[in-house]
């Protein structure tokens, strides 16, 4: 049977996403799409996906109602990610390091150094939240490999959900994190790491908001294992469906709902453009990063595929869309202040003008919008996890 098209697989990611048309609102965008990136670049992902979006929206969802928590992932770095998947995640993440710490020595002491510092952590912070320096020296015996090592030890505790990340204040633009003891409603504890049903309840949300994807694409989103993301997939058997998309040599799987309203459904396209910020949940939740959003030429011309390693990962152009695939990319010149566009394809007189409008209005945003939120100018401090 032949394959779907790798065109009709993308403008359907661009309508499920909301970047072939906006959405109506922040809560409807949020739900349908992967998480959002703990930093500036969850306004530009929103603002792209809304025809209009004011910041304090976003900031209900963190700082007042808890409904989007930040979170570490192993392989991603520091996200926002909705409340209820908080416990599976958090299994997920003792599950892996735990399997790393069978195969690897220094992965093992780590995990030895965290059950060892745990205690003295929570001591520090009952008083409040603390600065990552402040934190450092009650930590400094861990004795871990690195100069900033003791990162790596805060973000596992984030990661399993005994410490929280916040930011100075009601903004994202802060480089800075400082963590407290969990808040909020209610303590979340993770599933218990010898039932493995968290890892299907982990899976049913990715394959929801991020499929079609891969079993690869599972796997290094959640930070787990090969074999565990297949075993994983090999449950879900019947919720699950897999689709093959010409050109495509990996399987991939999405919900079977989904799968069936793809084939059934028209795929009109779309001169809507979008631009994008490098941290995009396009990028961020797939092995191949943006390429899953482009044709062969423009992958070959954009680096659309981030260099994943021990410091995090490697920033990727920022990509520009129409109707969902992408044509070029953007920057903001350091001079004039500027939304700066390069095409890497011809584009009819509707998508350039839509493409035109698009940075224009984001120029706007950043301009008189985002401007106004306090923050820091200084550099993040990078995370062991490479997120910032």
């Amino acid at each position: 049977m032949r394959g779907i098209e790798g065109a009709d697989v993308r403008r359907w990611r661009a309508r499920r996403w909301f970047l072939s048309a906006p959405a109506p609102d922040v809560e409807t965008a949020v739900a349908a799409n992967p998480p959002l990136h703990f930093s500036k670049a969850a306004y530009l992902s929103l603002f792209a996906r809304l025809e209009r979006f004011d910041p304090e929206d976003l900031h209900r969802l963190v700082f007042d109602q808890g409904s989007l928590r930040p979170a570490v992932f192993w392989r991603l770095g520091r996200l926002v990610v909705p409340f209820e998947i908080l416990p599976a995640l958090y299994a997920a993440q003792e599950f892996s390091w735990a399997a790393r710490g069978q195969r690897r020595k220094v992965d093992r002491h780590v995990n030895d150094q965290m059950e060892r510092h745990a205690g003295a952590v929570a001591d520090a912070l009952r008083g409040g939240p603390r600065k990552e320096a402040e934190l450092a020296p009650i930590i400094e015996g861990a004795k871990l490999p690195g100069d900033s090592a003791y990162l790596s030890l805060l973000d596992r505790l984030v990661g399993r959900g005994d410490v929280e990340m916040v930011r100075p204040g009601r903004s994202l633009e802060f480089g800075e994190v400082m963590y407290r003891l969990p808040t909020g409603p209610g303590r979340l504890r993770p599933s218990t790491p010898t039932d493995y049903g968290f890892l299907s309840e982990l899976a049913s949300y990715y394959f929801r908001v991020c499929g079609p994807a891969t079993r690869d694409d599972f796997a290094l989103w959640a930070g787990v294992s090969r074999a565990a993301a297949r075993k994983t997939l090999e449950d879900l058997a019947g919720v699950l469906d897999e689709v093959d998309i010409e050109g495509e040599r990996q399987a991939h799987f999405m919900m079977e709902e989904d799968a069936a309203e793809m084939r059934a459904r028209p795929k009109p396209t779309t001169t809507r453009a979008v631009l994008l910020p490098w941290a995009d949940p396009a990028m961020t939740s797939f092995a191949r990063g943006f390429a899953s959003m482009a044709d062969a030429r423009a992958g070959a011309r954009l680096r659309l595929v981030p260099r994943r390693s021990r410091e995090g990962l490697g920033r990727v152009a920022q990509p520009v869309l129409v109707g969902g695939t992408i044509v070029g990319s953007w920057d903001r010149s350091p001079k004039t202040r500027r939304i700066e566009v390069t095409l890497v394809r011809e584009l009819g007189p509707d998508a350039q003008a839509a493409v035109e409008t698009e940075a224009q209005r984001l120029d706007r945003f950043l301009e008189e919008d985002l401007s106004r939120l306090p923050g820091t100018s200084a550099p993040a401090r990078r995370s062991a996890s490479g997120s910032r």
